[in-house]
């Protein structure tokens, strides 16, 4: 047989073998399951993308040819996420039951736990008694009337530093999952410091570290499980499978591993995409966000609104503008049944009753050197004093100088990434 026949019938072969597995699938799913033709399959998920991209609003974008092409792409990746995520399931499940997701009911009974945890802690706070204390349980009350209610969309919680950002969101995220069957909350924070410190009060407040995933480059490989009675081998693969594909019920993270799950090729960066559907989504300090961003992060924001059916709420006491007129790729605020995409809104006497702190500069604003630092803290050495320094070096030299005249009293905290994270936490808690 000479070498163009040989090619020719392998060729003849490998079409033959595509076209009997692609009539099997036609048979199997198209008539069937679904009782369609493969035309009727077709046209019936045309009609589908149409509605998709009847979702996304384009009519009133700036730049609607560039925003239908991304959204095209953030359509592909959605599929292609759903795609690669059910065949390692199936994978790792090929000879035995390793990976054992839970049911709707066993989600439920677990957030209807975590709903209850949150409300029993603000039913345990004594009765307000200074106007701090008045304001913030004026803002769970007003997010009480909402929180049942609000649609998929995008919202802002502006509030001050000190208002109770963290476990206001928390609430409202709880409610949204109990009431309107969300499938997961995501916190997300810029910095390991704000994460570590949150993930600690998240924790506490849930009380079951069970169904609650930490991923961070600080985490070692405490993802946990339901299955005990599994030998080492299948925990070992249910906590990659947790935290590849971030199929748990809280998930804290970082904005890194949040930008790479929006957009990097990796596979588990992939596999993570589709589980931020039907999800709340906690974005804290939104506006640590770089500029280079923006665009790209208003668009995805807005396709996983909409389309995947998810509530994000951007946390900030400065909140950026994502829809400014100079933003060529605007973030679509607010609720699919036009809700006020603003959770909370207070007054000016409200806010004026945060206004706590008084800013005065050091040798009238003129460049400081670490001995200024050092006088001035001694000379009010009886107030408690937080000192944040730009580098590691200037931290280290100005708490020897402390720790050189303060007497065994006082007490001196040195605090930076120089440390381990555990000791960093010891210190913090």
């Amino acid at each position: 047989m000479s070498k163009n026949e040989n090619y020719t019938l392998n060729r003849k072969y490998s079409y033959n073998l595509v076209r009997n597995y692609a009539n099997s699938i036609i048979d199997e799913y198209c008539n069937k399951k679904y009782k369609l033709s493969i035309e009727e399959t077709f046209t019936k998920g045309f009609e589908e993308y149409k509605n998709i991209i009847e979702k996304l609003e384009l009519e009133k974008s700036d730049n609607p040819d560039i925003d239908f092409n991304y959204y095209n792409h953030c359509i592909i990746r959605l599929i292609l996420s759903i795609l690669k995520n059910v065949d390692i399931y199936d994978t790792i499940n090929a000879y035995e039951k390793i990976i054992d997701k839970k049911t709707y009911d066993e989600s439920q009974e677990i957030i209807e736990y975590f709903y209850h945890q949150i409300e029993a802690e603000y039913g345990s706070y004594p009765p307000p008694t200074n106007d701090i204390n008045k304001v913030r349980v004026s803002i769970v009350d007003d997010i009480r009337t909402i929180c049942d209610t609000d649609s998929n969309g995008i919202y802002k919680l502006d509030l001050p530093t000190g208002a109770g950002k963290t476990k206001i969101s928390l609430l409202y995220s709880l409610h949204q999952m109990k009431n309107n069957h969300k499938n997961k909350m995501i916190y997300i924070a810029p910095f390991l410091s704000i994460l570590e410190q949150n993930a600690s009060e998240y924790r506490k407040t849930l009380a079951n570290d069970k169904y609650i995933l930490e991923h961070h480059s600080n985490v070692g490989d405490n993802t946990p499980f339901d299955n005990e009675d599994n030998d080492d081998d299948n925990k070992a693969a249910m906590k990659e499978y947790i935290k590849e594909s971030w199929d748990q019920i809280v998930i804290l993270s970082t904005m890194v591993q949040f930008s790479n799950t929006l957009f990097k090729s990796r596979s588990s960066n992939i596999r993570r995409f589709y589980n931020l559907s039907n999800s709340v989504i906690i974005l804290d300090e939104v506006q640590s966000l770089p500029d280079e961003m923006t665009h790209i992060f208003n668009l995805m924001l807005n396709f996983i609104s909409k389309v995947m059916n998810s509530v994000i709420i951007l946390c900030s006491a400065t909140q950026p503008s994502l829809d400014h007129d100079s933003i060529s790729h605007k973030i679509i605020y607010g609720g699919s049944n036009n809700e006020d995409y603003n959770l909370i809104k207070l007054d000016d006497k409200q806010k004026q009753i945060f206004d706590r702190v008084d800013v005065s500069l050091l040798n009238n604003g003129k460049e400081s050197k670490i001995a200024d630092i050092y006088k001035s803290v001694l000379n009010d050495k009886e107030k408690s004093t937080l000192i944040i320094l730009n580098t590691k070096r200037s931290v280290m030299n100005l708490y020897e100088m402390f720790e050189e005249t303060m007497d065994d009293k006082s007490k001196l905290y040195y605090l930076t990434t120089n440390m381990c994270p555990k000791h960093r936490l010891d210190i913090i808690n």
